[in-house]
């Protein structure tokens, strides 16, 4: 009988073992779950991509061809005049209208915006006087006709007391081209050249594509250009980190130093046309702002059987900002033809010739611009653009995804455009996923898209959770223990054992039948 009992004793010892062994897995798979505390998992994603907050997503339509793009496609009505434009809203950075806009043209003066960009940069003290030195007048008599006689034609005098804020207004209301050299000549250190590379480094780090200054001021020569979108650039990055730049730019006039002809100085007034209110101007436009024009009557070019070769026409740029209510604009144009589209006489019965058509052109894209486009919300943040399947999950079978933005998103459009169907809604989403779910999982993107321009991309993530059910919770522990790499040798063991008690239990009745037997012969002798 001894056998039996230690038989008894190891299948208990085996017992307790496997179960401490367990760590309590079995036991807990069948406890009654409670609130589990447990944390959402889900972390928050960032935006893949900005609506171009500068919203401006200018890099997508920068190209050097004769293709026309339209914000919308509503084009302006009438015709332009202007070889080269590029229109943008400078709240939002957005360009609504662009041709040619990174073809090389010829500047003119309003590559003097770049100088007094430069100047505004280096200089520390703008009242401080500067040098006048000869080689600041000498290619203006130099026998090339792009710049002879160009110094008398409408620039201020070049006198010994100008300060570098003079120049400035010199260069930018009445376009000195002696004064664009004068401060090249002064912020270049004596070396002009040194001005012009400043010039071009400036123009590449803000993104110029087609720029190339080889002087201050403007004037025709072959290795002299830009284009209206790096004009654009230059004129948006003064305004943005000069605001002396704005100021002069949209001012009417300035009292410049005396010199012995007018010992109390003299009145320069603002060339742009678009900023002279006198009635008989035709090409005033009462919300413009600034900027520079730039005009050249004729080119000429170097033949070697002839000398100096007129072209047959020259060139007229401007690039010219207007606000109105709580829009504003920057317009380039570049490439109109030159000539004398009206005659002007102003009140003091000066004959000032209308130069180009380019002013005509500005007025209408203006006009076309502010009565055209709007700000208009097109994908709010709180609004669910989708839904997914939820596997598992704790009183919820899905869960709603939205654009992760801190507020709605606005841009400017035409007023008039159908926003539902003119605007692609490319979403990228998980169809179904397995709780729990996170506040703030990401489970995929949005991008809009208007006439394949993308608007922007933002993820799609949840604004709630979903809890796991109570019912796959257990499953999910069940399945973890029947997991465990020790519950089929465990299992086995625990066969064995019944297997044995069984067998032990058989042989313990056989036992007592026999017992039983020998004590009935027993008796019944």
């Amino acid at each position: 009988m001894l056998w039996r009992k230690k038989i008894k004793i190891f299948s208990a010892l085996v017992l307790l073992i496997a179960i401490l062994f367990s760590n309590q897995a079995v036991l807990t798979v069948f406890a009654q779950d409670g609130d589990d505390g447990s944390e959402d998992g889900g972390s928050e994603g960032e935006e893949l991509v900005d609506g171009d907050s500068d919203g401006d997503g200018s890099g997508d339509d920068v190209g050097d061809s004769d293709d026309v793009f339209v914000l919308g496609g509503i084009k302006p009505e009438g015709v332009l005049n202007s070889e080269s434009v590029y229109v943008v809203n400078t709240d939002t950075r957005i360009p609504v209208y662009a041709k040619n806009e990174t073809k090389k043209m010829v500047p003119a003066s309003t590559a003097k915006i770049m100088t007094a960009l430069i100047t505004l940069e280096k200089v520390k003290n703008l009242d401080e006087r500067l040098t006048v030195a000869s080689v600041c007048l000498d290619e203006f008599h130099s026998g090339d006709p792009n710049k002879t006689d160009v110094a008398t034609a409408g620039t201020v005098f070049a006198q010994d007391n100008l300060s570098y804020r003079d120049c400035l207004y010199g260069l930018m209301l009445y376009s000195g081209c002696e004064t664009a050299n004068i401060l090249a000549y002064n912020v270049g250190g004596g070396d002009m050249e040194e001005f012009y590379a400043m010039m071009n480094a400036r123009a590449a780090e803000i993104g110029c594509v087609n720029s190339n200054f080889a002087n201050a001021h403007g004037l025709y020569q072959p290795d002299n250009w830009s284009c209206a979108y790096d004009m654009y650039l230059i004129a948006q990055y003064a305004i943005d980190n000069f605001p002396l730049f704005s100021e002069i730019v949209r001012k009417s006039e300035y009292m410049m130093p005396p010199i012995p002809a007018e010992p109390e100085g003299y009145v320069i007034d603002n060339r742009n046309m678009l900023l002279r209110g006198d009635p008989k101007n035709p090409y005033y436009y009462e919300f413009a702002t600034g900027i520079k024009t730039g005009s050249i009557d004729y080119f000429y070019d170097r033949d070697s059987t002839v000398g100096w070769k007129r072209s047959e026409g020259g060139t007229a740029c401007l690039v010219s900002s207007a606000t109105r209510d709580e829009y504003s604009y920057i317009v380039v144009t570049m490439g109109a033809p030159y000539y004398y589209h009206v005659t002007y006489i102003d009140e003091a019965g000066n004959n000032l010739k209308a130069l180009h058509n380019a002013y005509l052109d500005h007025q209408m894209l203006y006009r076309w611009a502010f009565s055209t486009f709007a700000y208009r919300r097109v994908l709010p943040a709180n609004e669910p653009v989708g839904s997914v399947k939820v596997a598992e999950g704790q009183d919820a079978s899905e869960i709603n995804i939205f654009p992760k933005m801190e507020a709605d998103f606005w841009t400017l459009l035409p007023k008039t455009l159908d926003i539902e169907s003119a605007i692609l809604y490319i979403i990228d989403a998980e169809e179904e996923t397995t709780a729990p779910v996170g506040k703030g999982d990401v489970f995929g993107s949005i991008e809009l898209k208007l006439a394949n321009k993308s608007l922007g991309k933002w993820q799609l993530v949840t604004q709630s959770g979903v809890e796991r059910s109570q019912a796959a919770e257990r499953i999910e522990k069940v399945n973890n223990v029947l997991g465990q790499w020790w519950f089929k040798p465990l299992v086995a063991l625990l066969a064995l054992l019944i297997i044995t008690l069984i067998v032990l239990n058989s042989l313990r009745r056989v036992q007592r039948e026999r017992k039983k037997k020998r004590h009935n012969k027993r008796i019944r002798r």
